[in-house]
């Protein structure tokens, strides 16, 4: 007896496009129909994983071979709409800003990555403490050094703000 055949969330265009040759499927089940073309022109991490064979998957769905990632369907959107030849999203106030930004630099996507830091840039002057923190986290030297240089600036003491974020980073 065969199962019934389930259903599948579909990321929002241009990650629903039928000519798609991967899909890759986010921790939230949400399938993202994109081309190999764009990821391997747009990310060493995809580049090296297409030439030495270790993707995709043996599970195919419409055709399409799936790729499970660890990220969640907010987060996979932000880098793709990125390096995708669509309008690139402002992260400066987009929610998942942070998530983003370490996505882009799992997959080496540099455009995501240029896009993400140059808002983390931008929004040093702000939240200079927090903006530090999410680029001590992710060893981004030039942007810690400008948000370190910021609250030098401002004057501004890690005991004078409330910021949970400082849970994230180690001295290591």
């Amino acid at each position: 007896m065969s199962e019934p055949p389930s259903t599948h969330d579909y990321a929002s265009p241009p990650f629903n496009h039928p000519k798609a040759d991967l899909i890759l499927l986010s921790c939230d089940g949400v399938d993202f129909r994109v081309s190999k073309f764009i990821l391997g022109v747009s990310s060493d991490f995809f580049a090296t994983m297409f030439e030495a064979g270790q993707a995709p998957g043996d599970e195919l769905r419409d055709g399409c071979p799936i790729v499970p990632v660890q990220e969640d369907s907010g987060t996979l959107n932000g880098p793709l709409r990125i390096i995708y030849p669509t309008i690139t999203p402002d992260l400066d106030k987009h929610p998942n800003r942070d998530a983003i930004l370490e996505a882009a630099l799992k997959y080496d996507m540099k455009e995501a990555n240029r896009v993400s830091t140059s808002s983390l840039r931008s929004l040093a002057p702000k939240t200079p403490l927090r903006i530090w923190i999410v680029a001590v986290r992710n060893r981004l030297e030039p942007e810690t050094r400008v948000t370190a240089s910021e609250l030098l600036r401002q004057r501004i003491s890690v005991l004078d703000e409330d910021v949970t974020e400082m849970g994230q980073i180690n001295a290591g």
